[in-house]
Parts: structure tokens; sequence; C-alpha cells
């Protein structure tokens, strides 16, 4: 038997508790359209497909964020909260984020053009992308975010929509069994 590691986890709207990233914006969207090809594609060439899929019709999302006691009101590209670093297949989306400091991390990409967004894309890969001016990089206990319309929303690779969102970080929520 393995050893027993306790993590912070996150709460959305008081129903969902997960233990990795939710996000919005391009990578939710991308992971709509991915549910599609899935049934044609395998690996890689999923999301690869439904990002050049989405990348030329995506529509930036006006949000009104509040994190502890900041306001924000953006044009949103990319918005994701969590407590881990690493997303989907292996994407170093919140480099900074510690599972054990009972804060969320938070990024923010707001509305930048299509090639803007093809170099930020690449560098997720390996957690770079939070080096670019356009990359905002937060920390917060607790996240509200207002959307102008229903949006698609990941959960730890699931999907829900939702106009409004409460996220709340829950300290050594998760107990992991680690080999």
């Amino acid at each position: 038997m393995g050893n027993i590691k306790i993590i912070d986890g996150a709460v959305i709207n008081d129903i969902l508790t997960f233990g990795n990233i939710t996000s919005t914006g391009i990578v939710s969207e991308t992971a709509v359209m991915a549910v599609r090809f899935k049934k044609f594609l395998s690996g890689i060439w999923v999301y690869l497909t439904a990002l050049l899929n989405v990348l030329f019709k995506y529509k930036p999302y006006s949000v009104k964020i509040k994190m502890d006691d900041k306001e924000l009101n953006r044009e949103i590209t990319i918005f994701a909260a969590g407590v881990l670093s690493y997303y989907g297949g292996g994407l170093k989306l919140l480099p900074g984020a510690d599972p054990n400091d009972g804060y969320l991390d938070v990024m923010i990409v707001d509305k930048i053009s299509k090639i803007k967004l093809l170099v930020l894309l690449p560098l997720v890969l390996f957690g770079t992308h939070t080096k670019l001016k356009i990359v905002e990089v937060y920390r917060a206990k607790k996240v509200e975010i207002e959307a102008d319309r229903e949006v698609p929303v990941t959960v730890d690779g699931e999907i829900l929509y939702s106009k409004n969102l409460e996220i709340k970080v829950e300290k050594d929520a998760i107990k992991l069994c680690t080999l």
C-alpha cells in the first residue's frame, strides 16, 4: 500500500469539488469540439484538430471576475483556476500552483489576436507562457466569474455550462494514495 498525501481541492458553486484545474475560454471550447472528433481521431490529433477548428471561430467572452478583494472586467481568451499545475495531456497551464498553499492559482489571457494565441499555446507545454505580458497570474482563496452568456467550463476534464461560477479553495480537502 502507498502513502497518503493530502492536498487542497476546490469547489464550484458549492456543489462540485475538483482537485486540479477548471477553465473556460478557448480551452473549454476546444474540449467541447474534441468530443465530436473522438469518433474519427485519437490521441493528440483529436485536440489539435479541435483547436484548429475552434481557433478561427472563437469569440472572447465578456466576464466580470472577482478574486478576494480584486475586481476585473475582461474580454477573455483563456481563464483557468486550480490547485495543480498540469492540465489535459501534460499542459503546464498553472506552473506556479502549489497543492498545499491554501490558494487557487488563477490565469487570465485577455482578448488577443489569433497569431499571438498561436505563439502562446506551444509555451503552455513547458509552463513558460506566464512570462508573457499578455498572461495575468493571480492567487486567491475565492474567485467569482459572471459571463455575458452561458459558456462551456471544463472541470478536471469534464464539461459543464454556466454563466456564473464561484470557485473556492478547500484546504486539505483531497486524500491521494501515492505509490
